[in-house]
């Protein structure tokens, strides 16, 4: 799981290559996000899963405790549902970055430290679980896994913003 992990995040990483600073602020519709927002959301949120997978690498606490019946069916198919899931209120507080660069050192540094852990995971003998707001118990592999699905089902909202960016740049080119 941490593989996938990896690739999903240098994917997220290399398509920042597509966009200055002006594309990453603009949003598609009041109320919805820019890309840049995007960005920090999946930052923000890797960032609590990686610090999940440490402390279930560090901790035996919770380890006969299971996810939840939905958290089972979300890892088994490896996928979030074909859906737009509203997330909890505090989305709509997502900072726009201040520019592309702190986004490409963010991506760095989740990447740093996916090794350190990968580093950890070797002869490891922590098989903690801690919780999940809506899946119940994770141990660190499936938090590893949670962490990529959340970046893949992500990018059907990237592809919407990428639409909008694609079209905003030829009414300007007109």
């Amino acid at each position: 799981m941490m593989d996938a992990l990896e690739d999903a995040l240098i994917e997220w990483k290399h398509a920042l290559a597509q966009y200055n600073d002006v594309m990453l602020l603009q949003k598609p519709a009041e109320g919805g996000w820019s890309m840049g927002q995007l960005y920090m959301h999946l930052i923000d949120e890797t960032s609590f899963y990686l610090t999940q997978v440490e402390a279930c690498l560090c901790s035996l606490q919770n380890n006969e405790q299971e996810p939840t019946a939905e958290g089972k069916a979300m890892l088994a198919a490896n996928s979030f549902p074909d859906m737009r899931i509203e997330g909890p209120p505090t989305n709509a507080l997502v900072q726009q970055p201040a520019e592309k660069a702190q986004l490409i050192t963010a991506f760095d540094n989740l990447l740093q430290t996916l090794q350190n852990l990968n580093a950890q995971i070797k002869g490891n003998t922590g098989i903690g679980k801690t919780t999940h707001p809506g899946l119940g118990y994770l141990n660190a592999g499936q938090w590893a896994q949670f962490a990529a699905m959340h970046l893949r089902h992500h990018l059907r909202q990237k592809a919407r913003i990428d639409a909008f960016l694609a079209t905003h740049a030829n009414k300007r080119n007109h």
